[in-house]
């Protein structure tokens, strides 16, 4: 029962967006049930999550220590692998996004936003076939919208404008979404695509 009103304080917390409380209250699960699977999976979606707020807001080594954190605790969790491939690709350490996307691709091989991942760093490598090669193993149909936007941003890298124009016309976006994307369009310097991503609100 205390490990059930943890397991709950945990989620109320997540629910309410209290991420560092909400890892707390699995922790201590964890403590009375340290070979619970479903609280080790919770609490490292968790971690993954808090992460992602730290990266946000800039901190990026501790963002990357507490997905390092995940992975000790949980190991070959992909959305850490994932994450933490993105962190070390943006920060020009291919070597380590490499490593972490293949460990994660040895688990999802189908994962699409690995795989997409996998297409963007062969961009940054300059490796443009490579980066083709991998989009093609893609099926748009199973994109959700994280994935899609990073397929999006990477056709815009491409000078595949028309596509990535097509690619955004299918997606179903909330409010929070529109502007995320349209962020990003803007830091490519797709001004007029990001206008319209913007228009259903003004």
């Amino acid at each position: 029962p205390q490990t059930t009103d943890e397991r709950q304080q945990a989620k109320q917390a997540l629910a309410a967006g209290r991420l560092r409380e909400a890892l707390e209250h699995y922790d201590a699960a964890l403590t009375k049930n340290p070979g619970s699977s479903q609280l080790k999976a919770e609490r490292a979606q968790t971690g993954v999550l808090l992460g992602k707020a730290m990266q946000s807001s800039g901190r990026w080594e501790a963002a990357v220590s507490l997905w390092k954190e995940v992975l000790d605790a949980y190991p070959e969790f992909v959305p850490a692998l994932a994450a933490l491939a993105e962190a070390r690709m943006i920060q020009g350490d291919f070597l380590a996004a490499e490593n972490y996307l293949q460990r994660g691709l040895l688990r999802e091989a189908e994962n699409p936003t690995l795989i997409i991942m996998k297409a963007r760093l062969a961009f940054e490598r300059r490796q443009i076939e490579e980066c083709f090669s991998e989009l093609q193993q893609l099926n748009i149909d199973t994109l959700d919208n994280p994935a899609a936007f990073k397929l999006v941003e990477l056709l815009f890298l491409l000078d595949l404008d028309g596509e990535a124009r097509k690619l955004i016309a299918r997606l179903k976006l909330e409010n929070r979404e529109r502007f995320e994307l349209a962020n990003t369009l803007v830091t490519l310097g797709s001004y007029e695509e990001a206008a319209e991503l913007l228009q259903p609100l003004t």
